[in-house]
């Protein structure tokens, strides 16, 4: 892998999450409360956020 990318992949993938998890979780959450006002099926998207904790 390093010849493909000539940095630390596993390290830049764990600050780039760190880094957006926080509005990872808002767009999750606005994502459930819009569907479930639109009467959307949103049990799927409630375990991909209850999943991240």
């Amino acid at each position: 892998m390093p010849r493909i990318v000539p940095f630390d992949l596993a390290a830049y993938l764990r600050t780039h999450f760190a880094k957006v998890s926080a509005q990872t979780g808002l767009m999750l959450q606005e994502w459930i409360e819009e569907g479930a006002v639109r009467g959307l099926p949103v049990a799927n998207l409630k375990a991909l956020s209850a999943g991240r904790s």
